[in-house]
């Protein structure tokens, strides 16, 4: 993603980035750098030539109105598209080996779903707080990060250190530094004070 060029991202002619473009790009290259044919960028002759394997969509050809897009901005679903063959219909007895050659890729990107931080937002009380608008500081989306009706949040981040905002209206606003991960995915508690006595 952007599959559409994004006005807000300046981005109009070559590639359209979003706020999270790093973890985008993360999740692309670990699915194609497992693939022995995609890694290689050129298996489609007389086509376009992608770097590793990995393009943007916009560069590709920009699409508007793409469900991808849409999940991204509305939905907080981070979503690749991947293209497994230059032939739209194989035949069947290649069937075989686009499995041999995606089973190593496919693992590996399922794995990922455990990148970044995740935790709770709770009231003084204790209390799960849903609807919390949970960012990362430099980091702003068109439809913020909210936390569900459990106050759980759950965003995708390389590993670094990041300054996350929480704020809920009626309570005081919480800032924290997360410290540098690694491989493990963080998590973190917040607790928000209310502006009310």
């Amino acid at each position: 993603p952007f599959d559409n060029g994004v006005q807000a991202t300046g981005a109009l002619y070559s590639r359209s980035l979003t706020p999270d473009d790093d973890v985008f790009q993360y999740l692309a290259h670990t699915y194609a750098s497992r693939n022995p044919n995609m890694k290689k960028g050129d298996e489609c002759k007389n086509k376009m030539n992608f770097p590793n394997g990995v393009t943007n969509g916009y560069s590709w050809y920009p699409l508007q109105g793409g469900m991808q897009d849409y999940n991204y901005i509305w939905a907080q679903c981070f979503e690749i598209t991947l293209e497994l063959s230059c032939c739209k219909y194989p035949r069947e007895e290649k069937l075989p080996s686009f499995w041999n050659n995606n089973k190593a890729s496919l693992m590996e990107y399922i794995k990922q779903v455990h990148l970044g931080v995740k935790g709770q937002v709770f009231d003084q009380n204790g209390n799960p707080l849903p609807n919390v608008i949970v960012e990362v500081q430099d980091r702003k989306h068109i439809c913020p990060y909210r936390t569900n009706k459990y106050g759980e949040y759950y965003l995708l981040l390389l590993p670094g250190s990041y300054i996350i905002n929480v704020t809920v209206s009626g309570h005081d606003p919480h800032l924290t530094k997360l410290l540098s991960f690694a491989c493990k995915r963080g998590q973190d508690e917040f607790c928000l004070t209310s502006l009310m006595s």
